[in-house]
């Protein structure tokens, strides 16, 4: 397990040194009662699927790193955006209105912890299955230690109400934003702290500078803060389609998915870059106590999806980690024998639910 711990130490270095494009935006719209979460997905990798996620389910953390893995039973159903398979999601959205989504952050640094470890995928979902509010998931914090798989993340957490969290993990101890710390909802690739510092040199936020259309974090970062705060000067009604465009301001060559999540009627919009139409899933219509269904991102163009849904099966969640994993490997993320190990885990992992 030493072995492995130095060989995921090295795997990190070179995901964030040679393909630091895992770069995301994520932000917050609220009006008039109305909650939207919305996200950018940018990066090289478009194959994913929608997965349908049950209550009362038994589960076991998937951990390498020679940690004791938590150990849980899910008390709410979800709807899921997984590129890894099964449990492992991106972000998603339970049945209580809570959403949760990521982004990367090269720096952070997660506690040491050996005791109820998780994957930084798994956080997601963990939370998904247990918390049905921001404080909820607050108070869950210190019950749980990321021991990370791939990658170095951030979150931002949004329940139906409207309260917000940005999490974030730096010199090993985890650090929330909420309330009036939170100065504008929007969180991209550099720590929330360091983007306020620069939002602050930008007119309208104290500075001078006129918003750029650039791609780095800080510029998106700054250019959706800057829309979500004219937008709140206007005071429209509030709709999905101003979420879009505040997404369609801040997207990049690479941008696969743009997700707007409506907590208030628990839906979900989005479009992928194969898929320019917006296709929209209403958690109204699961039955989640009998669901366990997938639906491929890129598969179908018709608006509404539930009818197309299939039923999951452990072969397909199978082929999407392998043809994910060819793709890093092919891309030179990541060498084979890197690949083989994290993926063959990942597997057997999979086999045993």
């Amino acid at each position: 397990m030493k072995i492995y711990q130095k060989f995921v130490n090295t795997l990190l270095l070179v995901v964030f040194i040679s393909y630091p494009l895992y770069a995301c935006t994520i932000f917050v719209l609220k009006r008039d009662g109305k909650v939207l979460l919305a996200k950018n997905l940018d990066w090289f990798i478009d194959d994913g699927f929608i997965v349908v996620n049950k209550r009362g389910v038994k589960k076991v953390a998937f951990e390498m790193n020679d940690g004791d893995p938590v150990k849980w039973e899910s008390r709410y159903s979800s709807i899921t955006f997984n590129q890894f398979g099964k449990e492992f999601p991106l972000g998603g959205m339970n049945e209580e209105g809570l959403v949760i989504e990521e982004t990367s952050y090269s720096l952070s640094q997660y506690p040491s912890e050996k005791k109820n470890v998780l994957n930084e995928f798994q956080w997601v979902q963990y939370q998904l299955d247990n918390s049905k509010s921001v404080d909820e998931v607050i108070k869950s914090l210190d019950k749980i230690t990321i021991s990370p798989l791939l990658f170095k993340l951030h979150y931002m957490v949004c329940d139906q109400h409207g309260q917000v969290a940005i999490i974030e993990f730096l010199e090993g101890k985890i650090k929330v934003y909420t309330g009036d710390k939170i100065v504008v909802p929007v969180l991209t690739n550099n720590s929330y702290q360091n983007s306020l510092k620069y939002l602050r040199h930008y007119k309208g936020f104290g500075g001078q500078r006129t918003v750029s259309n650039g791609t780095e974090s800080q510029e998106r970062f700054v250019r959706a803060a800057t829309l979500i705060k004219i937008g709140n000067k206007l005071n429209n009604t509030l709709k999905e389609d101003d979420a879009f465009n505040i997404l369609n301001s801040v997207k990049q060559a690479d941008t696969q998915w743009s997700i707007v999540y409506n907590l208030s009627e628990k839906e979900i919009h989005f479009k992928t870059q194969q898929i320019s139409t917006i296709r929209t899933i209403s958690l109204h219509d699961f039955n989640f106590e009998n669901s366990d269904e997938i639906g491929i991102i890129t598969k179908h163009d018709s608006t509404k999806i539930k009818q197309q849904f299939e039923k999951y099966s452990i072969d397909k969640n199978i082929q999407l980690v392998r043809t994910v994993f060819g793709k890093l490997i092919k891309a030179g993320v990541i060498t084979e024998d890197m690949a083989a190990e994290i993926q063959g885990r990942i597997v057997d992992y999979l086999k045993d639910k």
